[in-house]
């Protein structure tokens, strides 16, 4: 453990209470006032570390954290509840329905017929007839192909849909285990603080110290209380905004099982590329849109193929009371319209989709890049908060208590020390929650906002 673990036994007030029978004089109670602001919140304060590669490895115990929902609570509860995710399943029905539409053969047609009624005080011929239209080509397999691909592309939005609330989860996660740290430090912060104020009152009545030194901490009380009241509204802020993606609105605010520290994977930039492209449901998606443009395109090309038209029938012929019966075959001839336009225009969606592919191709592999790089930067910021800034910024405190006490250095450049080691463990804080966002960015297949619209078929261009 560090040395200001070592510290968290024995405080500076304790060293003051513990010296009633000594002269105490105001250069210590300054010291205790000014080492109040940060030793004990830091000494308290779990270590908090950055995963490294096995040769960097940097082993502290983490202490164990109370609990009452994790992370797998959490997105089970959003699988639940999130109403995005019944959107996109609702798309997979719908698209599933005009699948199994898209391969129905017309219906027959039946009717009456009647030839030669009044003709010599005759009934004539009368009688009915079926007519059926027979679909050729293969417009029916083409148009359920057609239909089957654009239900595959449906359970992709429903895939995405799910990358995206899981992701969503994951970032609010992180990002309340983040705001609870910062609310703790700073309750810690405004009760030391408080402590402070009364032996300095203490002192105050047996003749030690100013009236300035009295003015001087309720300032910084107040200060501790903004920063409180700061870390209050995040906590808060983040724990509304992980309920609106979870969807449950009876989720209450609790402590969450978890830590900045633990399980945070080292990422590749080769590994993360081939897992994108390959996982990728956009760029399934898109795949999916061009085979389907490319079944729309057979399709056109098949429907100049003239379709029959068969119809039988019978009559009864009253004059010579004898039945008949009557066959007819027909088809249109494509002579003026040979579906050219059409043809043409599902020959520019073939070309656009199949380029669409690429296009989500580059454009995943462009917003990768923009990832990893801000997942880099985030490791390396941790990296050095925890194995340079951190370590420099304890020991400079250290040591600036040490010449405070020598009366080589005076309490304003010792408070601006510690006041620098404060900030240090805030950042520290703060780099650990957007590494863990970009992780969450890359890991997730660039898929965020677990609460956008489900894309549909109206979305398709």
């Amino acid at each position: 453990m560090d040395a200001l673990s070592n510290n968290s036994a024995r405080t500076p007030i304790d060293e003051l209470r513990a010296t009633g029978n000594r002269r105490w004089d105001f250069r210590s109670i300054l010291i205790a006032v000014g080492t109040l602001f940060l030793v004990t919140p830091l000494a308290a304060q779990p270590p908090i570390l950055v995963p490294q590669p096995a040769s960097e490895s940097i082993a502290i115990e983490q202490p164990t954290v109370p609990t009452s929902l994790t992370l797998d609570d959490l997105q089970q509860l959003a699988q639940q509840y999130n109403p995005t995710l019944e959107q996109a399943r609702a798309e997979i029905l719908r698209a599933d329905g005009k699948r199994q539409q898209a391969g129905r053969y017309p219906n027959p047609t039946i009717g009456y017929t009647g030839n030669e009624i009044g003709q010599g005080g005759k009934a004539g011929q009368q009688g009915f007839f079926v007519s059926q239209q027979l679909i050729t080509g293969g417009k029916l397999r083409l148009a359920r192909d057609e239909a089957t691909f654009r239900q595959l592309q449906s359970e992709q939005v429903l895939s995405a849909q799910e990358y995206r609330v899981a992701n969503s989860v994951r970032r609010e996660y992180y990002s309340v285990l983040a705001a609870a740290q910062m609310r703790d430090r700073s309750r810690e912060l405004v009760t030391l603080v408080k402590n402070a104020k009364t032996i300095v009152e203490d002192r105050r009545k047996l003749g030690v110290g100013t009236e300035v030194d009295l003015i001087q901490i309720d300032v910084e009380i107040q200060r501790s209380q903004l920063l409180l009241i700061r870390a209050e509204n995040r906590y808060t802020a983040a724990w509304s905004r992980l309920q609106a993606v979870v969807g449950d609105r009876g989720l209450q605010s609790t402590e969450l099982d978890g830590s900045l520290t633990s399980d945070v994977p080292d990422l590749t930039w080769d590994d993360s590329l081939a897992k994108l492209l390959e996982l990728s449901p956009q760029l399934s998606r898109a795949r999916l849109g061009a085979d389907r443009a490319r079944t729309g395109l057979a399709r056109a090309q098949a429907k100049p193929i003239p379709n029959i038209t068969v119809q039988a029938g019978s009559q009864y012929d009253y004059a010579t009371r004898t039945q008949i019966a009557n066959l007819q075959i027909g088809f249109p001839l494509p002579i003026r319209n040979r579906n050219r336009g059409n043809i043409a225009a599902a020959e520019a969606e073939w070309i656009a989709a199949t380029r669409e592919t690429e296009r989500v191709e580059l454009w995943l592999q462009r917003s990768l890049a923009d990832a990893f790089q801000r997942y880099s930067t985030n490791r390396t910021r941790a990296l050095r908060y925890h194995r340079v800034i951190l370590p420099a910024a304890k020991k400079a405190r250290k040591m600036s208590v040490t010449l405070f006490d020598a009366g080589e250095m005076g309490f304003t450049q010792l408070f601006t020390v510690q006041q620098s080691l404060a900030a240090a463990q805030v950042e520290y804080v703060e780099s650990l929650e957007s590494l863990w966002h970009s992780i969450v960015a890359i890991d997730g297949l660039l898929l965020n906002d677990g609460l956008s619209r489900p894309q549909s078929f109206n979305d398709d261009r």
